[in-house]
């Protein structure tokens, strides 16, 4: 019997925009702890390394809205 083990950076599993507030308040503190400065890091790193432009505001709610639409429309059949 083997146990998945668990990751070395308590925060590894954290994805943007939405965030624990664990990891905002430690972000937020006066000296962040090095597992808040290695995701921020790694974030960043991945942020830098995607060629595509950011997108407009505009942008993400027509995405949202598509998706949404998408999704009843599937639910409905």
């Amino acid at each position: 019997m083997s146990a998945s083990p668990k990751p070395l950076n308590r925060y590894a599993y954290e994805t943007p925009p939405f965030v624990s507030a664990e990891l905002n308040a430690d972000l937020d503190s006066e000296t962040p702890s090095a597992d808040a400065l290695e995701w921020l890091r790694a974030i960043h790193d991945a942020r830098m390394a995607d060629p595509r432009p950011r997108l407009t505001s505009e942008q993400v709610g027509e995405n949202l809205r598509a998706r949404h639409e998408a999704r009843l429309k599937r639910d409905e059949a």
